[in-house]
């Protein structure tokens, strides 16, 4: 907790959720975390909130999966392929229910992590003390994972092969890398390949 009091007073965050309770109820426990109320924006919408992202320089996004006729897993994608500095923001993501909560499992490359509603002040606590943790130290697993995805960038596919084939045998579900992997079949036209890999993920 101690950590968290030092680290939000000076983090911008948007919290975007159709239901004005959750935006109060979600606003509310940061400040009781250490957050700034004038630090906080709140949003009702996809639009809105994709505009404050923009503007204020989020640190920290909390979206619903559900945003009107949007997702809110769309909005954290939209963010990462648009926003060169979205690599260093938290996303996290609010589920309604089961189904959500695997589309959001399936996405984990995209959200830090996802909380399923309703959930308490410990959750959404430990929640963003994971991502912290993620941003500033991540696990060995990721590390390549991020480096793998440079190099199919640069349209090195072996190298990126050799980086997601040694992130497998870091993870005991390393449903990412083989997705990756998969990718990278595709790539190549190996689509016999690619299945297996996707199947395994």
């Amino acid at each position: 907790l101690e950590v968290l009091r030092k680290w939000l007073p000076d983090r911008t965050i948007v919290i975007a959720d159709q239901s004005a309770v959750a935006r109060t109820y979600v606003a509310r426990m940061l400040i009781q975390m250490g957050a700034q109320i004038t630090n906080i924006v709140t949003t009702p919408n996809f639009e809105d909130a994709e505009r404050a992202i923009g503007e204020k320089k989020a640190h920290i996004v909390i979206c619903d999966y559900k945003l009107g006729n949007r997702c809110g897993l769309d909005l954290i994608q939209r963010q990462k392929k648009t926003d060169p500095k979205a690599k260093e923001r938290i996303f996290l993501l609010l589920t309604g229910d089961s189904s959500q909560t695997a589309v959001a499992r399936a996405a984990e490359e995209d959200c830090d992590s996802y909380i399923l509603k309703p959930f308490s002040s410990d959750v959404l606590r430990l929640a963003i003390m994971k991502a912290i943790l993620m941003k500033v130290s991540p696990p060995p697993y990721w590390k390549k994972i991020e480096a793998g995805r440079e190099a199919i960038a640069k349209g090195n596919l072996d190298e990126a092969e050799k980086i997601f084939r040694e992130a497998v045998q870091e993870d005991p579900r390393p449903s990412t890398a083989l997705s990756y992997l998969g990718h990278i079949d595709t790539l190549r036209k190996s689509f016999e390949d690619a299945e297996g890999k996707f199947q395994r993920g």
